[in-house]
C-alpha cells in the first residue's frame, strides 16, 4: 500500500493471497517496490516495478528472515536470517546485492553469537550490527566495511545494544539497550 500524504490517496501496489505472508521492505534505487514473501520454503525477496508482475530478486533464506533494510543507494539490502551455529539456532546478519542476491564481502565479527538490527550508515559505506555478548558482560555494536577491520563502538557495561537509526549526518547512532545475555533472555 502506498499512501500519498499530500492528496491523502491510497494505492494498492501488490496484492495476493499467501499462507504465510508478505512484508513490505522498501524500494530499490530505481523506485521499484521490494517485499519479502514467507512460505514453507523460507523467505524470498521480490521486486515489483510499476504495474508489471513481481519478479524474484533472490531467495533470502530457507527459514524466516527479518529486520530488512535497504542501503541508501538502493543497490544492497541487509537482513537477519536463521543459522545453526554450534548447538544453537541464531539470527545472523546477511548483506547482499538486490540484483541477484550476491553476498557483500563484509568482515564477520562473531563466529557463533546472535546479531541484531543491521542498519546502514547514512553514506552506505558501513553496516552497523549489534552482537550477543559471548564471554564478556557487554557486547559492542560493530561497524562493518568491506576490506576493513570491524570498528567496535563502546559496549554497554552489561548486555547488548541493537542499532535503531543513524542521524542524517552519521554523527549519532540511536540504539535500544538490553541488559540480558541474548534475545531469549534480553533482560
Amino acid at each position: 500500500m502506498r499512501i500519498e500524504v499530500e492528496t491523502q490517496t491510497r494505492t494498492v501496489l501488490h496484492e495476493e493471497r499467501t499462507a504465510f505472508g508478505m512484508l513490505p521492505v522498501g524500494t530499490d534505487g530505481g523506485g521499484a517496490l521490494l517485499f519479502a514473501q514467507l512460505s514453507n520454503t523460507g523467505t524470498d525477496l521480490f521486486r515489483k516495478a510499476g504495474s508489471s508482475a513481481p519478479t524474484l530478486a533472490f531467495h533470502a533464506s530457507d527459514e524466516l528472515a527479518r529486520d530488512w533494510q535497504v542501503s541508501p543507494d538502493g543497490k544492497a539490502i541487509s537482513y537477519l536470517a536463521q543459522q545453526t551455529r554450534g548447538e544453537r539456532v541464531v539470527y545472523r546478519m546477511q548483506a547482499v546485492t538486490i540484483e541477484g542476491g550476491k553476498t557483500l564481502s563484509l568482515p564477520d565479527v562473531s563466529a557463533t553469537g546472535e546479531q541484531y538490527g543491521p542498519i546502514w550508515t547514512p553514506d552506505g559505506a558501513d553496516l552497523t550490527v549489534g552482537q550477543e555478548p559471548m564471554s564478556a558482560p557487554g557486547a559492542p555494536i560493530a561497524l562493518l566495511r568491506a576490506g576493513a577491520t570491524p570498528t567496535a563502538l563502546l559496549a554497554p557495561k552489561q548486555g547488548f545494544d541493537v542499532p535503531f537509526a543513524w542521524s542524517g549526518s552519521g554523527t549519532y547512532l540511536a540504539a535500544r539497550t538490553f541488559d540480558g545475555k541474548n534475545s531469549a533472555n534480553a533482560g
